[in-house]
């Protein structure tokens, strides 16, 4: 599981410039440093990190990069200049969905997680297994680190994406726009036989 804090955390800040490069919203915009602009790019940068072309993003055509890029105010930051990519209106939606608590990294959920009978269901022992200890924070695999979280967060971080609830389950939950490449990607290995099928998602009242 893992935690996404709201801030950039200090050890990314001591190089500040992949922040400042994603903090735009394209591949033509001005290049800004002050506070608000790291937080925008280290937020952007999680959603990147997170479902690397999510709903928040319209991917430009190859040749329509590669010209932007020729055109950046800010190739010094990486890349040449080259963000291959506008953020819509609507991207910190995708940020906030996956923050605010602990959750399973969505291309576990959608690509190995989630798949065989006898994976899901060992998984399922293996998470209530954990969940008989007694503990109140967890060491993030990535991003905050150290961050609260007790059995029943624990539980909910897997039953958001394991199960089909009828009532909603507290906790960050990636937006279906957000999810869709990894989807995809995912039903395009299920058809190559690369791997396992999807597991239905168990119906629950909560």
């Amino acid at each position: 599981v893992v935690s996404v804090p709201e801030f950039p955390p200090a050890i990314i800040r001591e190089d500040p410039r992949p922040l400042i490069f994603h903090a735009r919203n394209g591949p033509l915009e001005v290049p800004e440093g002050d506070e608000a602009a790291l937080r925008r790019g280290w937020q952007k940068i999680c959603i990147f990190a997170f479902f690397f072309q999510s709903g928040a993003i319209d991917v430009q055509p190859l040749d329509e990069a590669f010209r932007d890029a020729s055109k950046s105010r800010a190739p010094e930051l990486g890349w040449g200049g080259l963000l291959p990519w506008n953020y819509r209106s609507d991207w910190q939606e995708a940020f906030r969905a996956i923050s605010g608590g602990v959750l399973v990294p969505p291309i576990l959920q959608e690509l190995v997680l989630n798949r065989g009978r006898r994976d899901v269901a060992a998984l399922r022992a293996f998470i209530e297994d954990v969940a008989q200890w007694r503990f109140e924070t967890v060491l993030s695999a990535h991003f905050s680190g150290r961050t609260p979280c007790g059995p029943d967060d624990w539980r909910r971080a897997f039953r958001r994406f394991l199960d089909a609830p009828l009532l909603p389950v507290p906790g960050p939950r990636p937006r279906e726009a957000d999810v869709a490449f990894l989807r995809g990607v995912g039903e395009d290995l299920e058809r190559a036989g690369v791997v396992d099928m999807r597991e239905e998602r168990r119906t629950s009242l909560f």
